[in-house]
């Protein structure tokens, strides 16, 4: 398997607030509508990607790539606001054959129309040549993680860390379910049971494994299981849930509620 010479680092975790929405909102950022955004939207990714752009600290001629983007405009913002050369990792569902990712339109149509952004359609997680060693300063992602099969969790890591440049960065926030008290209390209990902790971890501290097992070292507090219940944090709004995720009439396996874990972490150089 292919790995990276470096080692990594997470030197900042913590989950994204409501007033940090706020402040956002009042700082004027706005993309353009595209399939899944619109200005006037309110959640978890109203959040990511401002808060992408003002940690992300993008500098003239940087490469920088948003895995998972799809049909996402933030890569084009940075491009012309910053002068990066900015790229998209994203098979659009072509791995797994499912259409859902193909929802919004023809990929290749969508990629042809936007020539100032870079595109490779494969996945991470297979350290495939075309995703060179060592080349991006900057690797995040907004809300894409999550979807990853849990298998896949800890080579997407390893992949992502490879690809990185020494002394270069990850930005990522990642969708964290948002559980009932009750739930919330036996989570810590149920995920230490040696058979069901390893199978049915609560994402918070299954995703804490998964970069310690792709050898990304912890130099941060990790939040907490009880941490989730702070009244402070933001959540996913049930608007953005039925007014951007089709199908129009079916019912919603995308469930709103849900928290946004910001990691962030940097290569050794």
């Amino acid at each position: 398997m292919a790995r990276s010479r470096h080692t990594a680092t997470i030197t900042r975790a913590r989950f994204a607030t409501v007033d940090e929405l706020f402040r956002f909102k009042e700082s004027g950022f706005t993309l353009d509508p595209f399939p899944g955004y619109s200005d006037d939207q309110w959640g978890i990714k109203a959040h990511n990607r401002p808060w992408i752009e003002s940690a992300g600290k993008f500098q003239r001629g940087e490469r920088i790539v948003e895995v998972g983007g799809a049909y996402s405009l933030l890569p084009q913002r940075l491009a012309e606001k910053f002068g990066t050369e900015s790229w998209i990792a994203d098979d659009f569902g072509a791995y797994t054959s499912e259409a859902v990712w193909q929802r919004w339109g023809d990929p290749d149509a969508w990629i042809a129309a936007h020539p100032g952004v870079q595109y490779v359609k494969k996945p991470l997680g297979f350290f495939d040549p075309a995703y060179r060693d060592d080349h991006f300063d900057c690797v995040f992602s907004v809300s894409t993680l999550e979807h990853i099969p849990r298998k896949f969790w800890r080579d997407v890591i390893r992949d992502m860390v490879r690809i990185t440049r020494p002394g270069g960065r990850q930005l990522h926030s990642i969708d964290i379910p948002s559980l009932n008290p009750a739930l919330t209390v036996a989570a810590p209990i149920w995920s230490r049971i040696p058979v069901a902790g390893r199978l049915l971890a609560h994402p918070l501290i299954a995703w804490r494994r998964a970069f310690e097992a792709a050898g990304v070292r912890l130099d941060a507090r990790w939040p907490s299981i009880p941490s989730t219940l702070d009244r402070r944090l933001l959540a996913e709004s049930y608007d953005v849930v039925y007014r951007f995720y089709p199908g129009v009439d079916g019912a919603r396996r995308y469930s709103g509620g849900n928290l946004s874990l910001l990691v962030e972490l940097h290569k050794d150089a």
